[in-house]
């Protein structure tokens, strides 16, 4: 299945910060409570359109460059964004860490890793066509990055999924996870992930300019018992460091503290490959 299929938006913190800073937007990026994902009103252009693209190449190559001069900018490195390269340098078992980046944009979660991280990685990035596209000329040449517009078959000895942001887009969510799993990483990262304590609910994402969205907010107990049942458990959760204003949320449906959830979900043991 493609990726264009399973996603119907993306939207990579940076992007959304940018958006949000040109217009001065600090309210409530949600608004509204649906039982379903479709029945969420859309509206706008999407990730595909050429401003957005041009708007996330242009990010990455300048982080690219900044960190080729040996500057290691530190908003790029703290809290939530250290949890992969972490995680990454704790998995290496004398060969290159496998990693399955659904959602990835164009390699930033790579830069990064490959900034901190003294050991060999083999980084697989799973995105829209556009973002693949910009993604390999911004990394043409290099072993280590490769770019998939679906699910890569056949990829085998997966140490990590990771997943930040995104899997709020996915309208088959447990569908996704599901077939990630199915891979059998050692570990499963959710970053940033939009965790509450009720039942599952769709709202409408209205911070971006021009462009409304379906945004999920999931039961952590779901996600749990989903990853259960294809053998693993959560090992690690906290919260994710930057509060949302919830103001278009009713108050028993908004994010505990208002921040998202960071989850490490682990191979139970006894589930090898």
């Amino acid at each position: 299945m493609s990726f264009r299929k399973i996603l119907r938006g993306l939207t990579p913190p940076a992007l959304t910060e940018f958006y949000r800073r040109a217009r001065g937007d600090f309210d409530s990026p949600w608004e509204g409570v649906y039982k379903n994902y479709r029945d969420v009103p859309v509206s706008g252009g999407g990730y595909e359109s050429a401003a957005v693209v041009a708007a996330m190449a242009e990010h990455t190559r300048k982080l690219k460059e900044t960190l080729a001069a040996g500057l290691e900018p530190c908003e790029e490195f703290d809290g939530d964004n250290s949890l992969l390269p972490l995680l990454a340098a704790g998995s290496a078992e004398g060969r290159p860490v496998r990693i399955l980046d659904f959602g990835g944009g164009m390699g930033e979660g790579y830069l990064r890793l490959k900034a901190v991280m003294a050991g060999p990685v083999e980084y697989h990035i799973v995105e829209l066509e556009s973002n693949c596209a910009e993604g390999r000329k911004l990394f043409e040449g290099a072993g280590d990055i490769f770019f998939h517009e679906a699910l890569p078959p056949g990829l085998e000895k997966v140490d990590i999924v990771h997943i930040n942001s995104a899997l709020q887009y996915i309208e088959d969510y447990a569908g996704l996870l599901g077939r990630l799993a199915d891979y059998r990483p050692l570990h499963i990262l959710l970053v940033r992930l939009s965790a509450v304590e009720v039942p599952t609910f769709a709202a409408m994402q209205k911070n971006l300019e021009g462009t409304r969205l379906p945004y999920w907010f999931f039961e952590l107990g779901e996600i749990s018992r989903l990853l259960e049942k294809k053998g693993y458990r959560l090992v690690y959760k906290k919260p994710a460091a930057k509060k949302y204003p919830q103001d278009g949320l009713p108050p028993g449906q908004r994010l505990p503290g208002g921040r998202m959830s960071n989850l490490l979900f682990s191979r139970a043991a006894g589930q090898g490959i």
